[in-house]
């Protein structure tokens, strides 16, 4: 080579030589290239989001399930109470209370029913599958759950979804074990 002329190598020499045919063969690699890299990003794009609202689920759902457990421990936190108070009083005094005060769901659910009043969110119903009250009456949910739960005694809690009011509830359905007096 000389000094002060610059050698060009044979592809710069045919890329001037032919550019139209250059620009054609960079556009085709751009096309492929996005060709095959846009679905790869749809596809992470898209686990990734699903990943995302299924973690965010779960939280949700624990958060719920926790604060089942505070309510659930409440009412029999309150049945608890009431059963004791009804048992230290002395026999001619329980039996001066109206008869539905004597009963340990009846004040759980009037109690319930005030804390409704400011949270009305909060639900808390104890189902039976043959109550002495029909308001205690075991929705098909909660059998289902009462079933699952005398199959296995284990089971520390049954959650899931059902509609209400047009809308998909979560619920969590705790065990009350009945002991034997």
């Amino acid at each position: 080579p000389c000094a002060g002329i610059e050698e060009q190598s044979p592809i710069e020499r045919l890329r001037q030589r032919y550019p139209r045919a250059f620009a054609r063969r960079v556009m085709q690699l751009n096309t492929k290239f996005t060709l095959l890299c846009a679905p790869v990003i749809l596809v992470v794009a898209g686990a990734t989001a699903f990943v995302l609202d299924r973690h965010r689920t779960q939280e949700i759902e624990q958060h719920f399930e926790d604060r089942a457990r505070l309510i659930g421990r409440f009412g029999d936190a309150c049945r608890t109470y009431f059963q004791d108070l009804i048992e230290s009083l002395p026999s001619a005094d329980a039996t001066a209370l109206p008869i539905m005060a004597q009963s340990r769901t009846f004040v759980v659910r009037e109690i319930f029913k005030r804390l409704r009043r400011d949270f009305p969110d909060i639900q808390y119903h104890h189902g039976a599958l043959n109550p002495l009250n029909p308001a205690d009456r075991a929705s098909l949910t909660e059998q289902q759950a009462i079933a699952r739960f005398q199959s296995d005694p284990a089971l520390a809690s049954v959650t899931g979804y059902k509609p209400k009011d047009g809308e998909e509830h979560y619920y969590v359905a705790l065990p009350e074990r009945a002991e034997k007096s």
